[in-house]
């Protein structure tokens, strides 16, 4: 049986913690959709307490690697974007102006592609909560989804 510190995780509660909890990896794609907007939706729905509290835990993480992902994203921009005088971005209605679209698209594809891993166990949800099936299309990869 592996030990740390002479102890058994399985006897020691805090020491277990590190055992039961699983990680999920996920795309960074998942920005590109309603993924953000599901995930609020989720969290408006009747949870327990435990699912409530794993499902909040993961959109904290989830959250903090969106800002991430989104100032990469910009740097991608920046990097690509047609320049004015003054070396701002050109930008034409609500897009911005791009010196070479093909090698945006493929340094964003690129970022897009990347997976993360989140140190959060998948969330399984009660029987009786009632969601959208656009919803649950949205999150299911986050959701354990038993038949």
């Amino acid at each position: 049986m592996r030990t740390i510190w002479g102890r058994d995780p399985y006897l020691c509660p805090i020491l277990k913690l590190f055992f039961i909890t699983g990680t999920m990896k996920l795309r960074n794609e998942i920005f590109t959709n309603d993924f953000l907007k599901a995930l609020g939706d989720l969290l408006e729905a009747k949870l327990t307490v435990t699912t409530a509290f794993k499902l909040r835990k993961l959109v904290k993480e989830i959250e903090s690697n969106h800002k991430v992902y989104e100032e990469s994203r910009q740097a991608l921009l920046n990097e690509h974007a047609k320049k004015d005088k003054d070396g701002e971005r050109i930008v034409k209605g609500d897009q911005v102006q791009l010196e070479d679209a093909k090698a945006f698209n493929v340094a964003l594809q690129e970022l897009l592609e990347v997976e993360v891993e989140y140190d959060c166990e998948k969330v399984t949800l009660p029987d009786h909560i009632e969601i959208s099936a656009q919803t649950l299309i949205m999150v299911e990869d986050i959701l354990n989804i038993t038949e």
